[in-house]
């Protein structure tokens, strides 16, 4: 699946890798829902680095054309987000280094760091410990990453609160068509949808450049940076959008005993925190984006279904976020 491309790399080392000549090595090999991943160490000039090749699949039904599109388009995406990211010290994301549309593959480096899930983790134990404030501080540089990204880029548009709406019933009517979800959930949900948008400060509706997928597997933290990997289109919407992603994530860890509830919201806290002091849960705007990503989350884990304890794990993190997003019913 990967020769071609590691032969491409190998043949094009100077300008690559800054090497006459490497060596190849696969580390780790993964199936994702959409792609395939291959981690490779590359050895050249008494130097060691590691690089992930991403082959995207073709799903049934697809053109072909479609996704050699989708690969240059994400790697002309991360071409122009790594320069602007730049020049802002501490917040980057994953450097591209090579693209072939016709092998459906992007190859980029593997930035310093750990994934937030490895670093929460290691540290479960610190639930107790004064040392979980190295959490709370990660997760306020977290925090401050989406307000950088935003910056790299302006639009006039405007989001237009219907179209959110919109986005919100359609998801509910499939859930609910499909049994996951109440019809009194769907009125309770929809109904506190409209009473929050009109308390929304127009100010805030101004259409942002957007991660979509600002989860914690995508996140990279070392002490000189927080780097985000898999930006695969140009993408824009609400200035709180990636924030409340993240946030129902974390708000599934609240039912890992060994986290601990206040030690989560504290992490949340941070989040918000680093991107605008004043920010807390009950904006309207950021209250609207909470209620469209746990609809989103539930579709997700419905097409996505695992292993019987997988299944558990996703019953029990939906009702607790439905609980602590106020939107149980």
């Amino acid at each position: 699946m990967f020769s071609t491309v590691l032969q491409r790399l190998s043949e094009g080392s100077k300008e690559y890798f800054g090497a006459a000549s490497i060596e190849i090595e696969a580390v780790r090999f993964e199936e994702r829902i959409y792609s395939f991943i291959l981690e490779i160490r590359v050895n050249g000039n008494n130097e060691r680095s590691t690089a992930f090749v991403k082959r995207y699949k073709v799903p049934e039904g697809v053109s072909p054309v479609s996704i050699r599109e989708q690969v240059i388009a994400e790697f002309n995406v991360l071409q122009d987000k790594c320069k602007a990211m730049a020049g802002y010290p501490g917040f980057r994301v994953v450097r591209p280094i090579a693209c072939w549309s016709d092998e459906l593959t992007i190859v980029t480096e593997r930035a310093q760091g750990k994934t937030l899930p490895e670093i929460l983790n290691a540290r479960v134990s610190w639930r107790w410990s004064a040392k979980q404030q190295h959490l709370i501080d990660l997760f306020e540089r977290v925090g401050a990453w989406p307000r950088v990204f935003q910056s790299t880029d302006s639009s006039s548009a405007m989001l237009s609160t219907v179209e959110m709406r919109e986005y919100v019933d359609v998801r509910l009517k499939q859930l609910a068509q499909a049994g996951a979800v109440s019809p009194g959930f769907c009125s309770a949900l929809l109904s506190q949808f409209d009473a929050t948008a009109r308390d929304v400060n127009m100010c805030e509706l101004a259409e942002v450049p957007t991660h979509v997928d600002f989860s914690p597997h995508n996140v990279l933290a070392s002490e000189e940076a927080i780097t985000l990997l898999d930006i695969s289109e140009r993408s824009s919407g609400s200035r709180y959008y990636d924030l409340a992603h993240m946030f129902v994530h974390l708000e599934n860890l609240k039912i890992r005993p060994w986290m601990g509830v206040r030690l989560v919201e504290q992490m949340q806290a941070a989040m918000l925190r680093g991107y605008d002091p004043g920010l807390t849960p009950d904006r309207p705007l950021f209250r609207m984006e909470l209620m469209r990503n746990v609809v989103s989350h539930l579709v997700h884990q419905r097409e996505h279904s695992g292993t019987m304890l997988q299944r558990l794990y996703a019953l029990l993190a939906w009702r607790n976020t439905r609980w602590h997003t106020g939107v149980w019913c």
